[in-house]
């Protein structure tokens, strides 16, 4: 067995690239290699001048969104996960979206041949770069999810996955599943110890930030940070929330707001500031409501408008956003967290932590199928999740 050192990493020569562009050979080894692999990373508007391949190319997406150009004026636009195969001789070029970092493994095919394997063209110019409109997903390019139907870690590095409450619960659940599969994460909580604790373990470049969603200029930042950071966000989880469940009378009239402002108007406020980073990299969006969002009962009259409420703003983000950002909404039942300890009313606390104690699932049950939904093959969602303790009524 012999180890090879690595090339330095290389800048991408102003003949051949347009913009920031840094290139890692892969293959080191004294012996040619049929498959030449490299990993090419891009800085935004970045691109390459055009070209084709006499053996044809295999682009993996790793992160960022890519847009591939032909000479018929098409640009696609891809994302993490996605593989593009361009057959021989075909002239393209790719490079990244204006507004995010972009990398792909690059496999080329090669040979012994003293022929060149790249023939170069000229420059892409910037009308061909902003051609409209991007398409997604064409015939020739390939879903990784296709093809293996298991999620591997290595499918989803470099997908960001945003995550408000997440010091406990479901969301600190989520965050431990996304982790596991490869999500770079930004952990977003009022308890700063919690999340700094949960980054520090988690590790992949997570970060922790205090942020409260109803407080909107908090946000904002966390915003702000999660795009200069991480380089923008892939997943955003809806996940902070309260339940203050009691008879409703004017004396609840404070915790009606409270969660009002938390579970519904909190969500909103988050998706709004996160928006325009999930459009930018084909995201999804996901909702954590509850069965309460689908059946009320006596004592959880707010709670339940609040959930109805996320039902109802989320179907109709599903319309307007989809198919560029997927809208899923996930429906727990009694699950095993922290949110029966809100509850103020002594006798209805009482009620609830007995029945929880009984037949609670646990946040680890949903954090699974978060993960499952949103490692699904693009070409379709899972808009609507509804999960209940099987001795649940």
């Amino acid at each position: 067995m012999k180890i090879f050192t690595q090339p330095p990493t290389a800048k991408g020569p102003a003949e051949t690239f347009t913009g920031d562009v840094w290139v890692d050979l892969i293959h080191a080894g004294p012996e040619l290699s049929r498959s030449r692999p490299s990993v090419v990373r891009f800085a935004p508007c970045s691109r390459s001048h055009w070209h084709s391949h006499r053996l044809g190319q295999t682009l993996h997406i790793l992160e960022g969104t890519a847009l591939i150009g032909s000479r018929d004026g098409t640009v696609i636009e891809v994302h993490p996960g996605d593989t593009v195969y361009t057959a021989p001789g075909d002239e393209h070029w790719h490079g990244a979206a204006p507004d995010r970092f972009m990398a792909h493994l690059v496999l080329m095919e090669g040979d012994d041949s003293d022929a060149p394997q790249t023939i170069w063209g000229g420059k892409v110019t910037d009308a061909d770069y902003a051609a409209p409109p991007p398409h997604q997903h064409p015939l020739n390019t390939r879903r990784m999810e296709d093809l293996l139907m298991s999620t591997t870690a290595d499918q989803n590095t470099g997908r960001v996955a945003v995550i408000t409450g997440a010091s406990s619960g479901i969301g600190e659940a989520t965050a431990r599943a996304l982790a596991a599969r490869g999500y770079r994460l930004a952990l977003l909580a009022r308890r700063a110890d919690r999340i700094k604790a949960l980054a520090d373990e988690l590790g992949n470049g997570a970060i922790a930030i205090q942020a409260d969603v109803t407080d909107r200029d908090s946000i904002v930042k966390a915003a702000e940070r999660v795009k200069i950071e991480l380089g923008g966000t892939d997943v955003l989880v809806n996940n902070a929330g309260i339940m203050l469940l009691a008879p409703f009378t004017e004396e609840g009239h404070d915790d009606h707001r409270r969660m009002i402002e938390a579970n519904l108007l909190g969500a909103i406020t988050v998706t709004e500031v996160f928006l325009d980073q999930l459009r930018g990299g084909g995201g999804d969006l996901v909702n954590l409501s509850s069965v309460a969002g689908r059946t009320a009962r006596p004592g959880n009259a707010v709670y339940a408008a609040t959930k109805w409420g996320i039902n109802g703003w989320s179907e109709s983000l599903r319309q307007e956003l989809q198919p560029g950002v997927r809208v899923m909404v996930i429906e727990p039942g009694a699950v095993a967290t922290e949110l029966t300890d809100h509850i103020t009313n002594a006798d209805v606390k009482q009620m609830a932590e007995q029945m929880y104690q009984q037949l609670a699932i646990t946040a680890d049950d949903i954090a699974e199928v978060i993960a499952f939904a949103v490692t699904r093959p693009r070409r379709m969602t899972l808009n609507e999740i509804l999960v209940r303790p099987t001795a649940q009524p």
